[in-house]
């Protein structure tokens, strides 16, 4: 029954998140608000019409045609244009439908509601990158229209029905607003959490990643190779660490640009992904250095064995770069960690034994 239960949560959440990105795209994410906002517009028409609200059938008209022209410009990717739009015409509709329906009317929430929206530009990257600070004024003038109407009810100026509505029919509204407005502020809330966890995992991704290749950077290689001797030193295991470098890849640059050095160091990045998973790990140690980590079960014998494999590979291997053909060899040096050994020593080791393999023809591993 626990079982059942953590699969039927797992799967509501895989459900929501799927929901969620929806809301990643900017524009496909405007489009749907506009259209939900065009349907709650022509349920509020039914209403005034029904109950012969004259002056609120015309104001809701004219929210109407906003919806429509915001469709319109869109199409454009005019965001910051709709966005300001969304905010004027519901503050201006719920101002006027307050006074008309009554403080009762729950229009109020709306506010609320897009109070807790107007931060969503924070959150949209280079969609809003001149609004600056939108969000922080446009808050301060929500919060400000909302204590205003709020200090005009207490005072008697707006009232609680409205003039000409029963009960009931004021109930109509306050129906309609609390269960469209609540659960749009459950919807940004939502969003803006899915979108903080999801900015927190590539900040701490790119934090982790050399930006070119993709590999992990100097300071995870020391954070793995850390976690990585702790666990050699308690279980009494060997591992093996090995420095390659690119043969002659100053020529390169100078020969082809510094395009052509990056799609080098790009294509050779991909081969080393390739030969990696979590016990054979492999970054970018600095310039056209890499660093191998190989922590599997006779370390010493797969590390020599893999490393010869690559440099056959890569000395195999043509990149294309704008339909020049660039060919590239690399040398290493591996160097073993038995338990005590200080890390800083053995990656100096390993780093002796390249510069061997350089002074010795290049294209080769050293051990």
């Amino acid at each position: 029954m626990i079982d059942f239960i953590k699969t039927g949560l797992s799967k509501f959440r895989e459900h929501i998140r799927n929901y969620l990105d929806l809301f990643v795209d900017t524009g496909r994410f405007l489009a749907l608000i506009d259209v939900l906002l065009l349907v709650i517009h022509i349920i509020l028409e039914f209403l005034y019409v029904g109950f012969g609200m004259r002056s609120m059938i015309w104001v809701n008209v004219g929210s109407i045609a906003v919806y429509l022209l915001v469709i319109a410009a869109l199409q454009d990717v005019f965001y910051e244009a709709v966005f300001i739009a969304y905010f004027i015409e519901i503050t201006f509709h719920v101002v006027i439908a307050t006074t008309q329906v009554g403080w009762g009317g729950a229009f109020w929430l709306w506010l609320i509601a897009i109070l807790v929206c107007a931060f969503y530009p924070n959150y949209a990257g280079d969609d809003f990158r001149k609004f600056g600070k939108f969000s922080y004024i446009a808050s301060a003038l929500i919060a400000a229209v909302y204590f205003v109407m709020f200090i005009l009810m207490l005072s008697g100026n707006i009232p609680l029905v409205g003039k000409g509505l029963t009960v009931d029919r004021m109930l109509a509204f306050t129906g309609v607003n609390s269960l469209i407005s609540i659960p749009a502020i459950l919807l940004f809330i939502s969003l803006f959490s899915e979108r903080v966890v999801r900015a927190d995992k590539d900040t701490r991704w790119q934090a982790k990643h050399d930006q070119l290749t993709k590999l992990y950077n100097r300071f995870a290689l020391h954070n793995i190779m850390d976690g990585v001797v702790e666990k050699a030193n308690d279980e009494e295991m060997t591992f093996s660490v090995a420095i390659a470098d690119i043969d002659f890849f100053k020529k390169v640059n100078d020969t082809y640009g510094h395009d052509a050095g990056d799609a080098v160091l790009k294509a050779l990045a991909d081969k080393m992904l390739a030969h990696s998973d979590e016990k054979k790990i492999v970054g970018r140690w600095g310039g056209e250095e890499f660093l191998f980590i190989c922590a599997t079960e006779e370390a010493r014998a797969v590390m020599r064995n893999e490393l010869e494999d690559f440099r056959r590979e890569i000395e195999a291997m043509t990149v294309d770069y704008q339909g020049t053909p660039i060919k590239i060899t690399i040398s290493a040096g591996v160097a073993d960690f038995f338990p005590g050994d200080n890390i800083d020593e053995v990656i100096t080791k390993a780093d002796h034994n390249l510069y061997e393999a350089k002074a010795t023809g290049r294209n080769k591993v050293v051990s």
